[in-house]
């Protein structure tokens, strides 16, 4: 049992390692992968790679998308990882059987990626803190949500890299509206 203990601690620390090292890397990551790209080619790929996972849950996804939005400027490997983390909090945090909505518009010279549940939100002093590092709201301990908070800060630091911003809105018991936007790639529109 006890090296059982030591196993799975050693699992955690070595994954808190790997995010702070990517947390401290972004800016050097990105710098070497970036190009145009379509966010919502990226937005349909991570909804594909975890569509068992929504699936097994109950979990509905409605994914809008505008026709001929403009490409951004930015790296597939980081703002990936930025809408994956923003499906598996979605897929931890709402309930089975749940909607989610997820959209990806152009608003003036920016591409908008929301993701929308109807899952318990969060109180405006959790919403406040949820991108800083080590953060984790209290519902998380309370559903057995497993985790570093690590995970909003690192989307955070590529979406600020990447010239953005990101955010979300929220009201207990009404679910949370997790967003970023990205300056449009001036060539391709």
């Amino acid at each position: 049992m006890l090296i059982g203990q030591v196993v799975q601690l050693n699992t955690e620390l070595t994954m808190l390692v790997n995010d702070l090292l990517t947390l401290g890397q972004v800016r050097y990551q990105m710098a070497e992968m970036s190009g145009a790209l379509r966010l919502d080619l990226l937005v349909e790929a991570a909804i594909g790679t975890r569509y068992a996972e929504f699936g097994r849950r109950g979990q509905r996804v409605e994914l809008g998308v505008d026709a001929d939005l403009p490409r951004v400027i930015g790296s597939d490997e980081g703002l990936g990882r930025v809408i994956g983390e923003l499906l598996d909090n979605v897929i931890l945090y709402t309930p089975p059987g749940s909607q989610i909505a997820v959209q990806v518009v152009q608003q003036d010279d920016q591409v908008l990626v929301t993701v929308e549940d109807n899952g318990p939100g969060l109180e405006p002093e959790e919403a406040a803190q949820v991108f800083e590092p080590f953060y984790r709201a209290p519902l998380a301990e309370q559903l057995g949500v497993e985790g570093r908070g690590l995970g909003l800060t690192i989307a955070r630091a590529v979406i600020e890299h990447h010239r953005g911003r990101i955010w979300v809105e929220s009201v207990a018991g009404q679910g949370c509206r997790f967003a970023f936007s990205l300056p449009s790639d001036p060539e391709s529109g």
